[in-house]
């Protein structure tokens, strides 16, 4: 499968999204525009990455769609894209720790560490995020034998599993609704939109399970009791978003695991 590494900048290279809500909001649209043709994106600071799995014609058509989906939101045109043809296997394995790695290799302070950053497509690729439109699949075909392994790798970790319950009681409600958050790509569960409403379903669910109380619940979502009774009774199983809950919790674990310290994130 032909793809391509793209690249698009700030015209007077300033902050793109210089904050949390707005990356999150950011890489929604990405998703959503970009589907399963751009399964590896990133949002550096004045400036962004995608690998476009199409021809080069589609390819281009389908940056300068995001460009203009992000210009929407920026409030001013982006400069004109960069496109390089992949030219093989050794150079498309390598753009994921090149662009996963954004933080790293631009030394970004708002970054806690590159497996945390919500502007890179890691936690999507991993199952920790569900964004609408977001689809891995195509990967499957562009790179034959793949696995998970060199993704955790390209941000520095080994690969993680789901936590248990026992580490989800460990981190607490407000642990939980946070977690909860960032498995949908949002920088809390207020409002009523789908995804919202899906984390707090699953939320409240699993809060339920682990012993706590409905009260304890409806005080961490802030939101009557009732709701959260009728939130947690009324939740159906979601293996995708609980999958994405417990990644989240675990993704956090590794990194504090690390030697290398967590920064403060001031852009949250």
């Amino acid at each position: 499968m032909q793809a391509t590494h793209a690249n698009v900048a700030h015209p007077d290279r300033l902050a793109l999204f210089p904050s949390e809500p707005q990356r999150l909001e950011a890489v929604r649209v990405i998703a959503r525009v970009g589907g399963p043709r751009v399964p590896l994106f990133c949002l550096a600071d004045d400036h962004a990455h995608f690998l476009v799995l199409a021809p080069p014609v589609r390819a281009r058509l389908l940056v300068r769609s995001l460009v203009q989906a992000l210009n929407y939101r920026l409030g001013f045109k982006l400069a004109p894209p960069f496109f390089k043809p992949v030219q093989s296997r050794t150079h498309f394995e390598g753009l994921f720790r090149y662009i996963l790695d954004q933080t790293s290799h631009h030394d970004i302070q708002l970054a806690a560490h590159p497996a945390l950053w919500p502007g890179s497509s890691f936690h999507d690729l991993v199952g920790a995020r569900r964004l609408s439109g977001f689809d891995r699949r195509l990967l499957a075909e562009a790179l034959p034998r793949w696995s998970d392994e060199p993704i955790f790798a390209a941000v520095g970790l080994r690969p993680c599993r789901p936590v248990g319950d026992g580490a989800l009681q460990a981190v607490g409600l407000e642990g939980l609704v946070e977690a909860a958050a960032r498995a949908v790509g949002r920088p809390d569960l207020l409002g009523r939109r789908t995804p919202v409403i899906r984390a707090r379903r699953t939320l409240a669910r699993t809060a339920r399970a682990l012993g706590f109380a409905d009260r304890q619940i409806a005080r961490a979502l802030g939101c009557p009791r009732r709701t959260a009774s009728h939130l947690a009774a009324t939740a159906r199983s979601d293996p995708d978003m609980s999958r994405a809950l417990r990644l989240q919790v675990a993704l956090h674990r590794a990194v504090q695991a690390r030697a290398l310290p967590v920064r403060s994130n001031p852009g949250r």
